[in-house]
């Protein structure tokens, strides 16, 4: 059992490589559900896409623009809210 589902969270796992998330497998994932599902509350689709956009621990993976540019396409498809968690921007 996930830590997080006594608190009603959902973690689903996108996988990713050198450069970080990849958008084809996060398309993969939300293509389980419409856009549409976005507008329903009662929904069980993603809400918020959580991403360490450099220097990933413990990988070190940094996104590319370009999977930036096509993950802020699909959260922008799916309504999905894009949470940034970015320590490591000026270590990089």
């Amino acid at each position: 059992m996930d830590e997080l589902e006594p608190l009603g969270c959902n973690l689903l796992a996108v996988e990713s490589d050198a450069d970080g998330i990849d958008p084809d497998k996060l398309r993969h994932i939300l293509s389980r559900w419409s856009p549409a599902d976005a507008k329903n509350p009662n929904s069980d689709i993603p809400k918020i896409l959580y991403c360490v956009p450099t220097g990933g621990n413990p990988t070190g993976s940094s996104l590319t623009l370009k999977r930036k540019q096509e993950m802020y396409r699909l959260a922008q498809e799916y309504d999905i809210m894009i949470l940034e968690d970015d320590p490591y921007y000026y270590i990089q």
